[in-house]
C-alpha cells in the first residue's frame, strides 16, 4: 500500500521536475533535481500509518472498555509511523550544509533502530494475531494453530516469506554494484 502512494512522489519528479526526464528515459535524482521529492516521498509513507494508528485509537473510544488488543495494534501503527519521521530527520541532516558526521551517525543508527522495532513489532503481529500462529504446540503442528486448512509447510512457507520480507529493506542500507546502477 505504501510503495504505489510513495511512487506518486517518483511520478511527479519525473513528469513535473521541468528537466524533462522522461523524454530522455533517465530516471530522476531525488538529491540534484527534485529537492521537495524526496521530503514528499517520505511523507507520503506516513499518510497509511496515520490513518490506521487513527482508527485503532478510535475503535478503543468507541467501544469504551479495556481494549488492550487495539491499544497493542496502536501500538505497531505507532512504531511504524515513527520510521518517516526519524528518515526526515536523518535526511535533513545529510544536506550538505548540515553535514556533520557525528549527527548523521547518530540519525542512521536511529533509522535501523526505530525501523528494526517497526518491523519486528509487525512480524510479530502478522504471525501471532493476524495468522494466529504460534499458539499450538503438538507434534506435526508445532507453532502452527490447533486449526489448519493447508499442509504445515504452506504455513512455515508463510512465516518464512513474511520474515524476508519484512526485513527486505536492510539490503537498501548497503550499495551494490556501481555508483549509477540499478541498485543505488
Amino acid at each position: 500500500m505504501i510503495s504505489p502512494i510513495q511512487d506518486l512522489a517518483i511520478i511527479g519528479c519525473f513528469f513535473l521536475d521541468g528537466n524533462e526526464d522522461w523524454k530522455k528515459s533517465q530516471k530522476v535524482n531525488f538529491d540534484h533535481e527534485c529537492g521537495a521529492g524526496y521530503f514528499t516521498f517520505i511523507a507520503l509513507g506516513f499518510i497509511p500509518y496515520w490513518w490506521r494508528f487513527a482508527q485503532c485509537l478510535r475503535k478503543v473510544y468507541d467501544d469504551r472498555k479495556k481494549n488492550w488488543v487495539q491499544w497493542i495494534n496502536a501500538g505497531k501503527y505507532f512504531s511504524d509511523l515513527c520510521v518517516p519521521l526519524v528518515a526526515l530527520e536523518l535526511t535533513k541532516e545529510n544536506v550538505p550544509e548540515n553535514k556533520h558526521k557525528y549527527h548523521t551517525d547518530f540519525w542512521l543508527w536511529m533509522y535501523v533502530a526505530v525501523h528494526f522495532v517497526a518491523t519486528t513489532y509487525s512480524y510479530i503481529w502478522d504471525i501471532y494475531m493476524d495468522w494466529g500462529l504460534m499458539r499450538c504446540f503438538d507434534k506435526g503442528k508445532w507453532g502452527l494453530r490447533e486449526k489448519i486448512s493447508y499442509a504445515p509447510a504452506f504455513y512455515y512457507w508463510g512465516i518464512f516469506s513474511d520474515f524476508v520480507l519484512r526485513y527486505i529493506w536492510i539490503l537498501g542500507m548497503f550499495a551494490f554494484g556501481e555508483k549509477d546502477s540499478t541498485f543505488n
